[in-house]
């Protein structure tokens, strides 16, 4: 999990670095490029990820062990995010941000940010 966001995290730290967002004419040219790098990177992960699964003869089609774990991982995940969704609206009457969010953002401003909402600001 952690590894598939970290490479995002660092593209965000970066793009807030160079403000890119605030002058997008001046980086068209750089967001064409890693459009079309991300594009032919993923299209090349995708047509490898699907060439690993097609079915062979020497390979056993009965992984029920696995169906049954996937079947409780995915009520896990549901029953997380229904407590996640049950305890944001109090968290967020306190706090300004979760606290990823907060680390995020202390790191992209390079300064801390303010983590408590103060009374009567937003």
């Amino acid at each position: 999990m952690i590894g598939d966001s970290f490479p995002l995290f660092l593209l965000g730290l970066y793009v807030g670095r160079r403000r890119v967002f605030q002058n997008l004419r001046a980086h068209l040219p750089m967001i064409g490029t890693v459009f079309r790098w991300g594009m032919l990177i993923g299209i090349a992960g995708t047509l490898v990820s699907l060439a690993g699964q097609w079915p062979t003869p020497a390979s056993p089609s009965d992984d029920k062990p696995q169906e049954a774990a996937e079947g409780t991982r995915g009520l896990r995940q549901r029953v997380i995010y229904g407590v996640n969704i049950a305890l944001s609206g109090s968290w967020l009457a306190r706090f300004r941000f979760g606290p990823a969010e907060w680390l995020w953002r202390c790191g992209t401003y390079g300064e801390w940010q303010p983590f408590r909402l103060q009374r009567g600001r937003p």
